[in-house]
């Protein structure tokens, strides 16, 4: 089953009833006018291999996906959430796609980020995340876009082995030193 009800005009909280839909695969909801918290009920989609919440004006934290072994694309960027992510996120098998950009998310990025070997995009931009981006990055090695920019980050280990299109840092609290090994990285922004 697939749920698509993006670009249209929406609003009101997505009911925690949405987490009855057992066998829903796809849930895109993005652009619309949502508001609220994401309701953790959607932990109860086993089948989920795609959710897009994205361009909403939704609050709170980010919803424990961890027990949708399936997810492929967790996109919850241009919201107003708040808090870390959900440390079961960073062992989803399959998962090719985190999009968290423009939201108030904070905390580190913890070194299982390096389990996210097929993870083909990470954007984070434009939030408060924190302390050292950890060399586990450097496991992404299919990834094609990394968007770390615009966060609170204090140092980059050398990453040199990645080859994406594209990736961002500037914005961050990063020193020469950080940059030096990875300017060669094609794609750098800085």
């Amino acid at each position: 089953i697939d749920l698509s009800l993006s670009d249209n005009q929406l609003e009101g909280l997505i009911p925690s009833g949405i987490g009855n839909l057992g066998s829903l695969q796809l849930l895109f909801l993005h652009q619309n006018q949502l508001t609220g918290d994401i309701p953790a009920s959607l932990g109860n989609l086993s089948q989920l291999q795609q959710v897009r919440l994205f361009a909403n004006q939704l609050t709170g934290g980010l919803p424990d996906l961890g027990s949708c072994p399936n997810l492929e694309v967790y996109d919850f960027g241009g919201n107003q959430l708040t808090g870390g992510i959900p440390s079961s996120t960073w062992s989803l098998p399959n998962l090719r796609e985190i999009s968290l950009w423009s939201n108030q998310l904070s905390g580190v990025i913890p070194p299982e980020i390096g389990n996210q070997g097929y993870a083909q995009t990470l954007a984070i931009p434009g939030n408060q995340f924190g302390g050292p981006i950890p060399q586990e990055l450097s496991n992404l090695g299919v990834a094609t876009n990394i968007q770390l920019e615009w966060n609170e980050f204090t140092s980059l280990p050398d990453v040199s082995g990645l080859t994406p299109n594209y990736f961002g840092v500037q914005g961050n609290n990063l020193q020469f030193g950080d940059l030096e090994p990875n300017v060669g990285i094609p794609g750098i922004t800085y």
